[in-house]
């Protein structure tokens, strides 16, 4: 080794990446864990900041390390609940993870040993790099331990270390040591903390220096999914510094919770059954989200359930704004379970007005989104896409209930420019694509641009169809298609939601004049679902399609090129536009009750109040119909969901209905009151003294 050593000074080559893994956590004699919430890279080429101290993680390829919690996979913790969690694909390339830490000033020597734990789900390609300058010449440190799958393994990097699975790294060429032989060639040499500083740019990928824990490499090339904690790191003559890491600490800005519910439609649990009373407080998904699966007493949840395909429209404290990356955190709760084995699933939407929304994505469990072409919002709209289909094996608290909303809180502020987003509602406002006009034919097999091109100028298909014997018209050509799209979302609604206006010059029916178009919609753009062939005009109904609302349709002709109650000239489907059935307009739409209120709300079907709350014998209800109901259904429930109280009042439209409830036989306790009618149901906590 004394050769290699001088081959070690002498040489300039370049520094290269390596990995490494990491497992259990130390014995539990060393110094208290020091929490730690480890973040992304500093910029490579950033060398004023390669002196930075600290953690900090980085990803290259398909590999990806983040901050989880161990219960979303399924792993009991070694320290704490929450791990570094790193895993890739696979396949060719560079896809790698580094979990690294540095302290300016430090030598080799001065490191005497560091310990982490390792939990392998899958792959054997994990190490410990520590990358070390003498300030002309870089070298690594590789120390890879033995891969033990599916346990904790704690690995120890210190004067145990054999030369088998301890070598140095210079250019290619790997120099196996011992932990003595390491120390005394390479201990005065510095651990420094980005190789960038070191190595041209175009030769060495950009990852971070210092001690590194590397999961993945370029070879081989499997799949590798490795969990990491309990990192000890022991400088000589110093403490052992310990470190724990623990999920990062959201501090969202004051005010940018929910303020109220505008509407809320619970669905069903996953066997049919009503949603227990206790789950449709929907004032729990107002303010800051405790953010807790501590599992808690069916009376002292936090969430509201939207049940299965139900939804809730929530009003934000304030406007919210669009920042840099995500913009709104949505929080929910499933007592630990992960996603795999509790998929509960929103479609997130945003609106500035309450009326009309655009789409936001879709998440699972916890889920934050981006605000996309708004630049703030005042209003989130979350439906739950849960699919019944699933396993759920969370079930311990009985059929399963959909997604259970925490609450929201916005990441970015508030807004301070409430210029409204320039979008159109209720009317068709884009054209993605269409038919080119060099295959739009007639049925004579001549192009349509030849003689009448103002039939193919794609505008006429948007804003408001003028349904006219005039040319304000697309015509499609046979076998032609369009791709258009809505501003706002179009939601399901009571009956038909969207009707198509084609043109037929003076109004023939369908068997005189057959022009077909085939119908599909999507809310994306990338799912469709078809909806059938329409004749002329046509109305749809969203809710035969599966979707709660969409954006984009597709039209492809289907007129009979062979019919002979077509002429030569005739170019197929004419479209005029299409026109959302149920546009909102614009305003503000009216809030549900908070339990807080006791004001009617104007243009509510119905509301109600109790007094007093908590209570010691009677309860006094006060419950005002707006509607034309004929009859009121109040009810009591228990903490465990069942019925202790149940009687039917009879009501005029527009009656105030005041009435004493006898309680007194009641244990003390926290119970649920629900009072509904045919157009209203409202639930509220209620507490016997």
């Amino acid at each position: 080794m004394k050769q290699a050593s001088t081959l070690f000074q002498k040489s300039n080559a370049l520094f290269s990446a390596l990995l490494i893994s990491c497992s259990l956590l130390f014995s539990n004699n060393v110094s208290a864990q020091q929490p730690v919430a480890v973040p992304d890279d500093i910029i490579g080429s950033d060398a004023a900041s390669n002196a930075l101290g600290g953690w900090r993680i980085f990803s290259q390829g398909n590999s990806a390390m983040n901050i989880t919690a161990l219960a979303d996979v399924g792993i009991t913790p070694a320290v704490g609940p929450h791990s570094i969690y790193t895993s890739r694909t696979g396949g060719a390339g560079v896809n790698r993870s580094f979990l690294g830490y540095y302290e300016e000033g430090r030598t080799l020597s001065s490191l005497s040993a560091v310990s982490w734990n390792q939990y392998t789900i899958q792959g054997i390609d994990s190490y410990l790099n520590i990358f070390i300058t003498n300030g002309q010449t870089v070298a690594t440190v590789v120390y890879q331990p033995a891969t033990v799958p599916n346990a904790w393994t704690n690995h120890q990097f210190n004067s145990s270390a054999g030369s088998s699975i301890l070598s140095v790294r210079l250019g290619t060429t790997f120099y196996p040591l011992t932990f003595s032989q390491l120390m005394e060639q390479f201990g005065s040499w510095t651990i420094y903390n980005h190789p960038l500083t070191f190595s041209l740019p175009d030769n060495a990928s950009d990852f971070i220096g210092g001690i590194v824990l590397v999961s993945g490499s370029s070879n081989p090339t499997l799949p590798q999914t490795h969990v990491l904690d309990g990192v000890s790191i022991s400088f000589t003559g110093e403490a052992v510094k310990a470190f724990d890491f623990v999920a990062p600490t959201v501090n969202p800005p004051s005010g940018c919770a929910a303020i109220s519910v505008v509407s809320y439609e619970p669905g069903k649990r996953i066997d049919g059954s009503d949603i227990l009373p206790t789950r449709q407080f929907f004032n729990n998904a107002t303010g800051a989200p405790q953010d807790s699966d501590i599992p808690v007493a069916e009376d002292a949840i936090n969430f509201v359930s939207l049940g299965f395909g139900g939804q809730i429209i929530l009003e934000l404290e304030v406007a919210i704004q669009n920042g840099e990356g995500n913009d709104i955190q949505v929080v929910e709760t499933t007592y630990g379970a992960t996603c795999q084995r509790s998929p509960e699933r929103i479609k997130a939407y945003a609106s500035q007005d309450g009326c009309n929304f655009i789409y936001l994505g879709e998440g699972c469990q916890d889920a934050s989104f981006d605000l996309g072409i708004f630049t703030w919002a005042k209003y989130i709209k979350l439906v739950d896409v849960s699919s019944s289909s699933s396993i759920y094996t969370n079930n311990n608290n009985g059929p399963e209930d959909g997604y259970d909303l925490d609450g929201v809180v916005c990441l970015n502020g508030a807004a301070s420019d409430f210029t409204p987003a320039n979008l159109i509602p209720g009317v068709l406002t884009q054209v993605i694509d269409h038919t080119p006009d060099s295959q739009a034919r007639r049925k004579n097999n001549t192009l349509i641009i030849n003689g009448t091109p103002e039939r193919r100028v794609p505008s006429k298909m948007l804003g408001t169809p003028e349904n006219t014997n005039t040319v304000n018209f697309y015509s499609m050509g046979f076998g032609g298609f369009v791709v258009v799209k809505f501003d706002y979302v179009v939601f399901n609604g009571t009956g038909n939601d969207i009707r198509i206006y084609e043109t037929s010059y003076g109004n023939p029916s369908c068997t005189n004049y057959p022009e077909r178009a085939n119908v599909e919609v999507s809310l994306d753009g990338i799912t469709w679902t078809d909806f059938g062939t329409y004749c002329q005009d046509g109305q749809l109904d969203i809710a035969s399609t599966g979707f709660q609302g969409i954006q984009y349709l597709r039209l492809i002709d289907r007129s009979p090129l062979n019919s002979n109650k077509f002429p030569g000239s005739a170019d197929a489907y004419d479209l005029d536009g299409i026109v959302d059935l149920h546009a909102c307009a614009n305003g503000v739409q009216v809030r549900l009750a908070n339990s807080q209120e006791e004001e009617v709300i104007e243009g509510l079907p119905a509301t109600f109040s109790i007094y007093p709350n908590p209570f010691e014998e009677n309860v006094a209800i006060n419950f005002i119909n707006e509607s034309n109901d004929k009859e009121v259904l109040v009810e009591v429930y228990n903490s465990l969901g069942a019925l202790v109280f149940a009687k039917t009042n009879a009501i005029g439209a527009d009656a105030i209905v005041n009435q004493n409830i006898d309680l007194h036989s009641l244990s003390a306790g926290v119970y649920t009151i629900r009072v509904s009618c045919p157009s209203f149901t409202q639930t509220e906590k209620l507490i016997k003294q």
